[in-house]
């Protein structure tokens, strides 16, 4: 259990999805991977145990900042 990890989805409101994740790659240097359509569509983070959480909290505020 404590090298287990979750994997984060999401959409963002006035956003699309292809927007969202080029604008975390290009404005944070986040990589994330995309779906860009369909019914599971989203931009997905998936954190594995040899992230910090500084990096996690770095991911965080940079899609707070593009949710606006």
């Amino acid at each position: 259990a404590e090298l287990s990890g979750g994997v984060v989805k999401f959409k963002l409101r006035g956003m699309g999805t292809k927007k969202a994740y080029d604008a975390l790659w290009e404005r944070h240097r986040l990589a994330a991977a995309s779906t860009p359509s369909g019914e599971s569509e989203g931009v997905r983070f998936s954190p594995h145990i040899y992230n910090s959480m500084e990096q996690m909290d770095r991911a965080v505020a940079a899609v707070r900042e593009l949710a606006g």
